[in-house]
């Protein structure tokens, strides 16, 4: 959930508000599947 967060912030920032990165670094990061997702215990 939180690296959805980034992933938002950084698109937000770079389309919305014109800040000078050349792409999204959180895009770049490999997300759990569902089937072996972190619960959160």
């Amino acid at each position: 959930m939180e690296l959805a967060l980034l992933d938002h912030l950084f698109t937000f920032a770079i389309k919305e508000r014109g800040i000078g990165l050349p792409f999204n670094p959180a895009s770049n990061v490999r997300r759990p599947t569902s089937a072996g997702a972190a619960t959160g215990d």
